[in-house]
């Protein structure tokens, strides 16, 4: 049994007796901050987390990775609490909203002036399982306190590559040296010029 049998397996098996829904996503956002995390997300772009009384979320395909956040509006003790992001069989990332550690890295946790509860994810695309395509597909499972089922949200896409900004660079490079190249150019032109016309001022001083 191949690999991408056993990874479909590990899938459906898991969304077994849960509140499961998946998304082919194409969204595309903005590279992420330093801190690896995407400040600003769209309210209008908010979606149902599948079993989640209250819970929503957004995922972008980002330069750097897979980017998404989980939103709970408040602590009610019906809204799921802990996440498992499951990237691969061999890689799961665990986080709660109570939680301190802030989920391996993975995850950012945080509490929002409104009284909001937020949970962001970064999967940087050289930690993503990638086939020969580039194409990911990752899992989160969010349990409900309040019930029997799980809610589990697959996610699948492309990696994001961004043509634009390695153009860009390029460009700024190969410029940079054209400029370089010219002012060093020029400084050599006024250089010859001046010791020219010291030679030819010379014979005059003297006389």
């Amino acid at each position: 049994m191949n690999r991408a049998v056993l990874v479909a397996a590990a899938f459906a098996a898991a969304a077994f007796g849960a509140d499961s829904v998946h998304v082919v996503l194409h969204a595309q956002g903005r590279n992420i901050q330093h801190d690896g995390f995407l400040l600003e997300w769209a309210d209008a772009s908010a979606k149902r987390f599948p079993g989640g009384d209250g819970l929503t979320w957004d995922a972008v395909n980002t330069p750097a990775g897979l980017a998404g956040y989980l939103r709970t509006p408040s602590a009610d003790s019906c809204t799921p609490r802990c996440f498992t992001l499951v990237v691969s069989p061999q890689r799961r990332y665990d986080a709660c909203f109570d939680s301190a550690d802030g989920g391996q890295g993975t995850w950012k946790l945080f509490a929002a002036d409104d009284g909001t509860s937020h949970a962001e994810f970064l999967v940087p695309w050289e930690q993503a399982a990638l086939d020969s395509a580039g194409v990911y597909d990752v899992r989160i499972d969010a349990d409900n306190p309040c019930g029997t089922q799980r809610g589990v949200l697959r996610l699948s896409g492309v990696r994001y590559v961004d043509v634009t900004g390695r153009v860009w660079s390029r460009r700024v490079q190969v410029q940079t040296v054209v400029i370089g190249v010219l002012l060093a150019s020029y400084l050599l032109l006024t250089g010859s010029v001046r010791r020219k016309n010291r030679r030819t001022e010379s014979p005059r001083r003297s006389a």
